[in-house]
């Protein structure tokens, strides 16, 4: 019995570990190809009025794995991620590779449940990962970046896709991870984010 005492809580601690960084493993795996798969998609539709609903399509279909499912995530940010001052990269060399960090006022206004921030970055919610019959606003009719839809504060059909001019396209997914057990608190935050040259178009 003392031997069980003793051995007992060091064999559930090991088990719960197992079970809960295990499933928080999975997660961080998933929002990675999550982003990878969006960015991705991003950067081939380019200036495409349409980018940004084939990016979050893209986000979505690769969100299948995560523990909680798709509710798991708590916004999306698409963003410039051109070399800009203060960005950690020098707007003076043409050779500088593009920003990774998110614009603070995209994550200021993300937190905050705004909108997004003209001529940064567009912001999404957890809706519109999800399409209109599980409830969400993932349809075409709510992008395009006419007045009032989701993608007109970084309109995609202003990107630059000419090989003198390409825009490097940010993609940032936070999601909030809960915990199996509980027993090592109860939840973690996961972010990735990733950065995409948009496909360039040869000047005809």
């Amino acid at each position: 019995m003392v031997e069980a005492a003793l051995v007992l809580p060091v064999l559930f601690l090991l088990i719960f570990g197992a079970l809960d960084f295990g499933l928080l493993f999975r997660d961080d795996l998933t929002i990675a190809n999550m982003t990878r798969v969006g960015g991705r998609a991003g950067s081939v539709a380019g200036n495409s009025a349409l980018a940004d609903y084939d990016l979050l399509t893209a986000t979505a279909g690769a969100a299948t794995a995560l523990q909680g499912g798709i509710n798991e995530v708590n916004y999306v940010i698409v963003f410039d991620a051109d070399c800009v001052a203060g960005s950690g990269c020098d707007p003076s060399d043409a050779q500088s590779p593009p920003s990774a960090t998110v614009p603070a006022a995209c994550l200021t206004a993300a937190s905050s449940g705004s909108a997004g921030v003209v001529g940064s970055c567009n912001i999404y919610s957890t809706k519109y990962l999800l399409s209109p019959s599980q409830g969400g606003y993932l349809t075409t009719t709510n992008f395009g970046c006419g007045t009032g839809v989701a993608d007109v504060d970084w309109c995609p059909t202003g990107r630059g896709v000419v090989t003198t001019q390409d825009d490097y396209l940010g993609l940032y997914v936070k999601l909030t991870h809960r915990m199996a057990t509980g027993f090592f608190g109860a939840s973690k935050v996961l972010t990735d984010t990733v950065v995409y040259r948009l496909e360039p178009v040869a000047i005809s």
